[in-house]
């Protein structure tokens, strides 16, 4: 533990040291003000610009206030969400000094806003009775910092809020994600059923078991839970398709609401992921393969399934026009910062084909296939409604069976034979195949192919 730690005080021995204080002719709202000074020193500024502090109705509240007041008078927007009347003279006095600043004052609600930091300031010393308002506010506080990544800070917030109710299934639904995201697998089990023990109809807890036992190689277990989340929400359109996986059922196409979830939820650490933990290279292949005979420019590219803009920085200096389209916001607004693509488009694959003049000298997809098993539109589309002859470019993961399976893994995989009979049906010629590993998973390659078709 860092030395700003190291001197840690339990209830008892801070009420002593503040009547000690009290006794030596120290002034509350002195200390109130000193404490929230201490606590201003702490905040790098630099890093700052919103600041979201949860106060209370004690000292502590006032303490909060009064950080609130040297944090506006810093220029930082700050906004304080009361959870209660402050009761103690000298929070009340801090509250007015925020008040008379203009500082944002708002009640309570679910959910909180973004912000770059979050000031607890609600039990201070300790707490004397279980606190509905406060229990909601403190996991509230901590599903903030864990969307922050700020697992540790989480941690320790709803740990504090179990504290105070034991028996609140959302704390540990809250603690179970923490886990989970840290690729604690077994640790966010037990949380899960901690939180299924108080909460047994709630098909969200089921879902996330399922998705853990997945990924601990326990697939009986996940399928026993996706099928106990279906039971409760029939319509939970990502519970249906990976239960499908697992029980090998052959579906169409993965469901729009599984891949938004999905994407949205990975934006920020794709490319780390991807790139690092999986050692992904599909791009830079598809640049190879595409410059082979060294053409001067590629023309126009339609990046179907763009996510965070990795074909777009590949290709962006050998063509005079890129778009890219993909179903996931998050990862349209990753490939933004990129600024390759001269249009970037939030869609569904089958709806841009549909709907959209198409008149593009390369169709690209790379590692999109994967979620959509029939791809006979796919090709019609491209072929009927393009207004030239141009270039297929895709990747896939490839596998033994006739035509295509959904894998347990939730993705696809084709065979040679079934693209073969697409280019036969409707007219593609295969001018570059070369078998590939698309990814790892589990340390292991995963095998696939590149394709390029004429049409």
């Amino acid at each position: 533990m860092g030395d700003k730690y190291k001197n840690l005080f339990s209830t008892k021995s801070v009420y002593e040291i503040e009547k000690h204080l009290y006794d030596n002719g120290s002034k509350g709202f002195s200390l109130m003000m000193k404490a929230a000074f201490a606590a201003y020193e702490h905040i790098n500024l630099n890093t700052v610009g919103k600041v979201i502090i949860l106060c209370g109705k004690g000292n502590n509240g006032g303490d909060g206030f009064g950080l609130a007041a040297l944090l506006f008078l810093a220029g930082r927007i700050v906004e304080i969400y009361k959870v209660e009347e402050p009761t103690k003279k000298e929070a009340k006095s801090a509250l007015k000094l925020c008040l008379k600043l203009g500082v944002k004052l708002t009640k309570y609600s679910k959910p909180l806003k973004e912000a770059d930091i979050y000031v607890d300031a609600l039990l201070g010393a300790g707490i004397q009775k279980s606190q509905p308002e406060f229990v909601e506010a403190l996991n509230n506080l901590g599903y903030m910092l864990t969307c922050m990544e700020k697992y540790e800070e989480a941690k320790n917030v709803l740990m504090q809020a179990i504290r105070i109710n034991p028996k609140n299934a959302d704390i540990y639904f809250n603690l179970g994600t923490i886990y989970s995201r840290k690729n604690l697998r077994k640790v966010a089990i037990e949380y899960f059923l901690k939180a299924l023990k108080f909460d047994p109809k709630n098909a969200d807890i089921y879902y996330n078991l399922s998705i853990n036992f997945s990924e601990l190689g326990s697939l009986i277990k996940a399928a026993e839970n996706f099928k106990a989340c279906l039971e409760i929400d029939p319509n939970n359109q990502s519970a249906f398709h990976l239960y499908n996986s697992l029980q090998g059922s052959k579906t169409k196409t993965a469901p729009r609401e599984f891949i938004i979830k999905l994407f949205d939820y990975y934006a920020k650490n794709f490319e780390k992921s991807l790139i690092n933990g999986l050692e992904y290279k599909i791009p830079s292949k598809i640049k190879n393969l595409l410059l082979e005979n060294s053409v001067e420019s590629l023309g126009s590219i339609l990046d179907m399934g763009c996510g965070t803009g990795l074909i777009g920085l590949e290709l962006e200096k050998y063509c005079n026009y890129l778009e890219g389209i993909d179903l996931s916001i998050k990862m349209i607004e990753e490939a933004k910062q990129k600024k390759v693509y001269d249009k970037l488009i939030q869609t569904e694959i089958i709806d841009y084909l549909t709907n959209n003049t198409l008149n593009f000298d390369y169709f690209i997809a790379a590692d999109v296939f994967v979620y959509i098993g029939d791809l006979y539109e796919v090709f019609s589309l491209i072929k009927k409604r393009n207004k030239k002859s141009g270039d297929l470019v895709f990747s896939i993961e490839l596998t033994t069976a006739d035509d295509y399976m959904l894998e347990k893994s939730g993705r696809y995989s084709h065979s040679t034979k079934y693209i073969i009979s697409l280019c036969d049906e409707f007219g593609f010629d295969v001018t570059n195949f070369k078998k590939l590993p698309i990814r790892k998973e589990n340390k292991q390659n995963i095998p696939g192919a590149l394709y390029r078709l004429r049409f």
